[in-house]
């Protein structure tokens, strides 16, 4: 399980601030502290003030997550593969 709160639009993670380069426009909400079930993500867009997310509509299912993200293409001036540690 992992613990979420927003801090002036940053993710906190388990106590630690993400670093999130990718984020386009960071909105500057504070929320209080989640925890996420086990099976379930807090999902969040990179455009965070009119991104349709986990801020809307709550956790999302393992069960919907169908692959893994290997390339970015916008924009287009960073296109790059993506190496996560998985």
């Amino acid at each position: 399980m992992a613990a979420i709160e927003l801090d002036n639009g940053h993710v906190i993670r388990n106590g630690e601030p993400l670093g999130e380069p990718f984020v386009a426009n960071y909105d500057r909400r504070t929320s209080n502290l989640v925890t996420v079930p086990e099976g379930t993500y807090y999902v969040l867009g990179a455009s965070r003030p009119m991104s349709s997310d986990s801020h809307h509509w709550g956790f999302m299912s393992d069960e919907y997550i169908i692959g893994r993200a290997w390339l970015s293409y916008w924009p287009s001036v960073r296109i790059e593969f993506l190496h996560a540690p998985w």
